[in-house]
């Protein structure tokens, strides 16, 4: 097909992977390149609203899981060996589901993944800044020491919530829970190994 930069596609989930890869294979094929390999590793829950509600999946990866990415591991070393040999490797095919799909639109139509209006316990709140530094949208600008949040630019990421060393943001829906900063315990043990 004449493309001759190759990639590969990897995501972590927490609960489920949904439509990740798909959109990922394609975001590359739109750009360019030509998708050969691509897993999903099943890793402990990020998402506050689940882990507040109890969806943890603390002891993901399994030994299981750990095999199938030590595999795409050996794949992929496998096709780069093979491109650096001038072999051609064939395009890897990821396929969406019609049904993920289906969910995720009803999701974003209940708004069910929508972090809500942010507030600020302004007596927990250091005024530390970092809430405005983590915000990949711009969406928090800092005034008086205090972050000030414009809700058009926010895309409910939780970076603000789960960064915020004081636990002062909060949401109608969540406040002092659920936050998840870093790699869970277990994850970090058996990404070591």
């Amino acid at each position: 097909d004449g493309r001759s930069k190759q990639a590969f596609v990897f995501n972590t989930y927490g609960q489920m992977s949904g439509n990740t890869l798909a959109i990922l294979a394609k975001n590359v094929k739109a750009s360019g390149f030509k998708l050969i390999e691509a897993y999903s590793l099943h890793v402990p829950e990020n998402f506050p609203p689940l882990i507040k509600g109890g969806t943890t999946n603390e002891n993901f990866p399994t030994e299981d899981d750990l095999k199938l990415y030590d595999d795409f591991i050996h794949s992929l070393d496998s096709k780069a060996e093979q491109l650096i040999n001038g072999q051609t490797v064939p395009e890897k095919l990821v396929k969406g589901n019609a049904v993920i799909t289906g969910i995720t639109k009803l999701m974003g139509v209940l708004k069910v993944d929508d972090m809500g209006i942010k507030n600020v316990h302004e007596d927990l709140c250091s005024g530390c800044g970092i809430c405005s530094r983590v915000c990949p949208y711009g969406a928090i600008t800092m005034v008086n020491k205090i972050p000030s949040f414009n809700e058009s630019k926010c895309r409910s990421c939780y970076a603000c919530f789960n960064n915020c060393p004081t636990k002062s943001i909060y949401t109608k829906k969540l406040d002092g829970v659920g936050h998840y900063s870093k790699p869970h315990v277990n994850l970090i043990k058996k990404l070591v190994l």
